[in-house]
């Protein structure tokens, strides 16, 4: 062995460390302002990938707010039982509908943003595991949303009992300042845990993607270990304060931006304007609904990608707190280095 051969070796593992120094713990504001850089990062790229995905969960949003919300307060049905049967058959339809088409946009996005946020925390490729992962992603994010939905089964069965109580006390003639209190409270209920349940599902199950993604884990395998990563280990610092401060954040940032672009698109009427230049080609109406989109789909183009950033940080960050991660890579690095030094000196 030559003289500068310990020096050189010292100054690969230095670059190695360099390389990944990414690979740590955060606190939450750092984490989130991580998250952020790297998305400015790699923006194009992400971009470029997601816009696909993204048209997938704007249907999905359209369609829930222009035929499954209406359909609970409007009916043609003359009697009762009709009215609850139509009520039903509107959430069975947008459950079917509405919640799978946007948990796959949600699905396929993350299966093109993951690796390349991974990349930048890890300081290396990683490789793509094929169109198997994508589907893996997309029923891992299905079986999110369902667990989502199963802690919101409480407030709507609250909703749906104050709106059944409302519906016979106006049918029997029996609606009185009772009735009417407990049919409020009930819808009250229900706008109030919903926006309390849905972050606290992002919270638990939100780096389900992420692992079905990185790892090759099964939906529900996923699921388990999204929570068992997220959950509170004294003398650790908390999960919830990244998750819920970048639900804040981008929240924040997205009724923000949906303003400022519905604001822009009113501003030039562009909805008339691609009207009056179609008018007679019958796409008119079409091109006139998607110009009233823009906006939605803008902000879910340019902010799902940074959640999915912010997880993959934090997916990162959870794994060196609870299993040293970082250590268990920086050996592998050694040992890949001293196995290809061994190879090298082999006469």
């Amino acid at each position: 062995m030559s003289r500068g051969e310990p020096y050189l070796g010292y100054q690969r593992r230095l670059r190695s460390i360099d390389r990944r120094r990414l690979l740590k713990p955060y606190a939450s504001s750092e984490l989130i302002d991580t998250s952020l850089r790297l998305y400015q990062r790699i923006a194009w790229p992400v971009l470029r990938a997601t816009a696909a995905p993204m048209l997938l969960c704007l249907v999905a949003l359209t369609f829930y707010a222009g035929f499954v919300i209406p359909g609970f307060f409007t009916s043609s049905a003359a009697d009762l039982p009709g009215e609850l049967a139509e009520i039903g058959l509107v959430t069975v339809i947008g459950l079917g509908v509405a919640l799978p088409l946007f948990a796959t946009g949600l699905g396929l996005s993350a299966v093109q943003t993951v690796p390349l946020v991974s990349q930048q925390v890890m300081g290396e490729i990683v490789p793509r595991r094929g169109g198997g992962v994508a589907l893996q992603a997309t029923v891992s994010m299905v079986a999110c949303a369902l667990v989502v939905l199963v802690l919101t089964i409480g407030p709507a069965l609250l909703f749906g009992f104050g709106m059944v109580l409302g519906m016979v006390a106006e049918r029997t003639g029996t609606q009185n300042m009772v009735t009417d209190v407990v049919s409020g409270l009930s819808i009250v209920g229900l706008y109030t845990l919903g926006w309390a349940l849905v972050p606290l599902g992002l919270h638990y199950f939100g780096l389900a993607p992420v692992v079905s993604v990185l790892e090759g884990s099964g939906p529900w395998a996923a699921v388990k270990r999204s929570a068992r990563l997220v959950r509170s280990v004294r003398w650790q610092t908390a999960a919830s304060g990244a998750t819920f401060g970048a639900a804040l954040l981008l929240g924040l940032l997205g009724i923000a931006l949906f303003t400022a672009l519905q604001m822009l698109v009113g501003a030039f009427d562009l909805a008339r304007l691609v009207d009056r230049h179609l008018m007679g080609t019958g796409l008119s109406q079409l091109a006139a609904g998607a110009v009233s989109s823009l906006p939605g789909y803008l902000t879910l183009w340019f902010l799902v990608p940074v959640w999915t950033a912010v997880c993959t940080v934090l997916y990162y960050d959870r794994r060196v707190r609870l299993e040293a991660f970082d250590i268990q890579v920086l050996t592998a690095d050694i040992e890949s280095e001293n196995e290809t030094r061994r190879t090298v000196l082999l006469p």
